[in-house]
């Protein structure tokens, strides 16, 4: 990946690319005036574009940036004191810890933390650095309508590694939840907004090992979230949480 800055920057906007792409080890180029598109062909790689308030990864598919979706209506809502569907079946409440094995567009994290507050802890785990730098970088410069969310963003601990190896250097029973969402794949076919990063996202499914090191990580549950028609419910056997209006079910594994 290269790291660059939009077509009209500042020394500012300059210096944050350049700061970026030294943090990650990444390369910087200056725009000099040259498309993005022309730049994709150029160096045949994806382009990370830095602006004054946001940033967009580029790639040959189209582009994406970070966005907390969904979750602000869902903050909204508990606020309100009414349910959501993540928090009941991972039971997750003031105070509690989390990993989260797949960051995707850090949603399901982003509630977590706005739960689990600051006596809590919320780790999100991505493999895929392209897509890590974009999401975690982009959750920092973001300007949330509600400021508990802004506050959860800054509290959300993050790793570019993968899951399974994060897993594995874990104490057993040292945290409260392990939480899968492999639905990542289909959220991308059918959101618009990150529907170009698909060849980016990391297809390997769950496996037995996957999932013993998650019950020996976790002190309460291990959680899955997958197509209702999804057979890893039974494969690994979680108790579904079935949701009838809903594509998606959640499963439970109760340590």
């Amino acid at each position: 990946m290269i790291i660059t800055t939009s077509g009209r920057s500042n020394v500012s906007v300059i210096h944050e690319a350049k700061r970026i792409a030294e943090r990650y080890n990444a390369s910087y180029i200056h725009r000099n005036k040259e498309s993005i598109k022309k730049l994709l062909e150029k160096y045949q790689t994806n382009i990370l574009m830095v602006g004054r308030e946001k940033i967009e990864l580029h790639t040959h598919s189209g582009k994406v940036k970070y966005h907390p979706n969904f979750a602000q209506v869902r903050a909204k809502r508990l606020l309100k004191g009414q349910s959501d569907a993540f928090i009941e079946a991972t039971e997750l409440n003031k105070g509690s810890s989390i990993i989260d094995c797949t960051m995707g567009m850090l949603s399901d994290s982003l509630i977590a933390s706005f739960i689990v507050d600051e006596a809590g802890s919320v780790t999100s785990l991505e493999a895929v650095q392209d897509l890590y730098i974009t999401m975690v970088e982009g959750m920092d410069r973001y300007r949330y309508e509600i400021q508990e969310l802004s506050k959860a963003a800054s509290r959300i601990k993050t790793y570019n590694i993968n899951a399974i190896d994060y897993l594995k250097s874990q104490e057993d029973s040292s945290v409260d939840v392990v939480y899968f969402d492999p639905m990542f794949e289909e959220t991308v076919e059918s959101s618009s907004g990150i529907q170009s990063i698909e060849s980016l996202a990391n297809h390997n499914g769950l496996t037995e090992e996957f999932i013993n090191e998650a019950k020996r990580v976790a002190n309460k549950r291990v959680v899955l979230k997958a197509h209702f028609r999804s057979s890893m419910f039974e494969t690994f056997g979680f108790m579904r949480c079935v949701r009838s209006s809903s594509a998606s079910h959640f499963g439970v594994i109760i340590i």
